[in-house]
């Protein structure tokens, strides 16, 4: 970490990161963040060890693509015994809900995200999902 976090900050500030708007509600957002992190339950995600992520550029959707590798991804969790897994989609991203929705993946909970507040403040959520494989 002494030879990466150092260089990555510097990096960053080399890039003009300081004068970047959205970090700068990002940190004025902290507290409150941290403090509907602390009155948030949190799901239960202990039968859901492995995590997913997909995100395909717009080009790529709409072609089965998605649902052929979180198919894979499932395929793969079961020959290696695990018993769920999980995915994490922002509240208000409709289109990805609806894809995981329909790979049999079931809401288990909701967290606040980490990421700028909404310019109409307010916050932004992620919903966390989950299917036994």
């Amino acid at each position: 970490m002494r030879r990466v976090v150092p260089a990555a900050v510097a990096r960053s500030l080399g890039r003009g990161l300081l004068w970047q708007r959205d970090l700068w509600r990002l940190l004025a957002d902290l507290p409150g963040f941290l403090a509907e992190t602390r009155k948030t339950e949190a799901p239960d995600e202990e039968g859901y060890p492995g995590h997913l992520h997909v995100n395909l550029l717009p080009e790529s959707r709409g072609r089965a693509l998605g649902r052929r590798l979180v198919e894979r991804f499932l395929d793969e969790a079961r020959g290696r015994g695990l018993p769920g897994v999980r995915a994490m989609v922002y509240e208000t991203n409709q289109p990805a809900r609806r894809f995981f929705e329909r790979l049999g993946f079931r809401p288990l909970g909701r967290q606040p995200a980490f990421k700028p507040p909404p310019e109409d403040g307010g916050r932004e959520w992620k919903i966390v999902y989950g299917r036994e494989v």
